[in-house]
């Protein structure tokens, strides 16, 4: 237990230093995938939306929009600097949206509230990825939908991420777990 905070910590600490650049690592390529997550998913109006890791906002933006007045969004993630500038990101769009620092693990939000729970390349940096995805359950109301992303051949436009790879001594960015 005492390890999985340590290692959140370290994490959260990477990506708030690699938060003012994040999204030019890749272009539009955050932008790109959330909103095909979104579209995959089929978000539509007056949807609930719950985006895990939301980080600047690349599935938070293209959700608000899909789900109108009528629904409401809500991005959590463990870095504040992530937090910070996609509030930001969000204000400048003018979208009403909820968004805050929360371990993805430990997830603070209601049972079956969200009609949807996103969550966009993010679930293989968890130490206890199904403990992750529990709480994802949890969150989703009833014939709820879950859409989670992740890559598939390694780009090296990424790698930064053998950064935390190596700390975790983890030989694939498949699933990290706490027993490594």
């Amino acid at each position: 237990m005492e390890r999985d905070i340590e290692a959140k910590a370290w994490v959260s600490g990477v990506f708030d230093r690699a938060a003012s650049t994040y999204d030019e690592v890749a272009g539009a390529y955050h932008d790109h995938f959330g909103a095909r997550l979104v579209d995959v998913v089929g978000v539509g109006p007056g949807d609930v939306v719950l985006d895990v890791g939301c980080g600047r906002g690349a599935i938070l933006m293209p959700a608000a929009a899909r789900v109108g007045s009528g629904g409401s969004v809500v991005g959590v993630d463990l870095s504040p600097e992530m937090v910070r500038l996609a509030r930001q990101r969000a204000d400048a769009g003018r979208v009403a949206a909820r968004i805050e620092v929360m371990d993805a693990e430990n997830l603070d939000v209601p049972d079956g509230l969200f009609s949807v729970v996103l969550c966009g390349f993010g679930i293989f940096f968890l130490p206890d990825p199904e403990r992750a995805v529990a709480g994802f359950r949890r969150a989703l109301a009833p014939g709820g939908r879950l859409g989670v992303s992740t890559w598939g051949v390694e780009d090296e436009r990424w790698s930064w991420e053998d950064e935390l790879f190596r700390r975790r001594a983890s030989s694939s960015p498949a699933t990290i777990r706490s027993s490594q």
